[in-house]
């Protein structure tokens, strides 16, 4: 599942980051979950040109981490597939539009999108699971719960085999983020029993880590996160690994490893800074920070405390007053 791969007509298998965002939450749970772009088609109505032109240089632009230009491209993809009455055309840009509104924390225009994604009746499943994502960031605990098990019912109904685990393996996170554990053994059990191979993917081994920090074996956990920032790498899903690389950190802390604490802490901030990710730089450095001085390193120090009083053009201020020029809000 690498999201430098050929298009492929499947949006399943073109899995790309899901996202960095810096709040406590998102550190333990949201940000290693997978993104799964909808890639142009060249079939039937998808061969409109103005249509595929824009859902290729969006996909192409977040490819390169530039997802304000993905952010238009997928909005002009969108108004298209609208001007030509696709339904079809019009879940895959609703889909991938959305996916753009969650990096930039517009978790209600993200929801909404998925809604209109899901009223066409396709990529039901995958819509509903990203749905789920959004639903938990901004405190529908118990939506986001019923959007998940409906995503992985909607995808055993359709043989959809990578969704479903998928779904089992984030509804696991939920009850691990709530501390239920034997539910979340559970579904991890589920999700093992689902696949047809060992399971190997990065919510994999952030539901683990969890349930092993949930069981006082931080050490552990850390490693596990250190194995899911890798998997993000090997996929080429780069906006994950600021918040992966931070859960590493608070686990290596939590079991007194302050040097490799520093390491990721100060890599997540400089990560996040790439992504112009503000909110998680600042915070990220600021955990550094406390790591840094706990090992003496003044070199660390300086460097961290200037990333954390970088300001950076906020996605929020420029896009989206970009977009309101170019298109009404979908």
């Amino acid at each position: 599942m690498n999201d430098a791969a050929t298009l492929c007509r499947n949006r399943r298998s073109f899995i790309v980051s899901i996202i960095s965002i810096a709040c406590s939450v998102c550190i333990m749970l949201t940000t290693g979950c997978g993104l799964l772009l909808s890639p142009p088609q060249k079939d039937g109505i998808s061969e409109d040109t103005i249509y595929y032109q824009a859902m290729r240089l969006g996909i192409q632009s977040w490819q390169d981490g530039q997802i304000d230009a993905a952010n238009q491209m997928f909005i002009q993809a969108l108004d298209r597939a609208h001007m030509m009455d696709a339904a079809k055309n019009i879940s895959d840009a609703a889909y991938n539009l959305a996916a753009c509104k969650m990096i930039f924390q517009q978790w209600d225009q993200a929801i909404s999108l998925l809604d209109e994604a899901l009223l066409t009746g396709y990529h039901v499943d995958d819509s509903l699971l990203l749905k789920a994502r959004s639903l938990y960031m901004i405190g529908k605990i118990d939506m986001a719960q019923e959007s998940a098990e409906q995503a992985l019912k909607a995808a055993q109904g359709n043989n959809h085999q990578e969704v479903a685990i998928e779904a089992q393996l984030q509804l696991g996170l939920f009850a691990c983020k709530a501390k239920n554990e034997s539910i979340a053994y559970s579904w991890l059990s589920r999700a093992k029993r689902t696949s047809a191979t060992p399971l190997k993917s990065a919510l994999d081994k952030q539901l683990t880590g969890c349930l092993a920090e949930l069981a006082n074996h931080p050490g552990q956990a850390a490693s596990l996160y250190d194995e899911e920032t890798n998997i993000l790498r090997e996929q080429k899903m780069y906006s994950a690994l600021p918040a992966s690389l931070a859960r590493a950190g608070s686990a290596y802390a939590a079991a007194g490893d302050h040097k490799n604490a520093l390491d990721r802490y100060y890599r997540a901030a400089q990560t996040a800074a790439s992504y112009r990710f503000n909110k998680e730089t600042s915070h990220y450095a600021e955990l550094g920070l406390h790591e840094a001085q706990q090992e003496h390193r003044t070199d660390y120090i300086t460097v961290l405390q200037s990333l954390k009083d970088t300001t950076h053009t906020d996605f929020d201020d420029t896009t989206m007053k970009n977009s309101k020029q170019t298109t009404s809000t979908p």
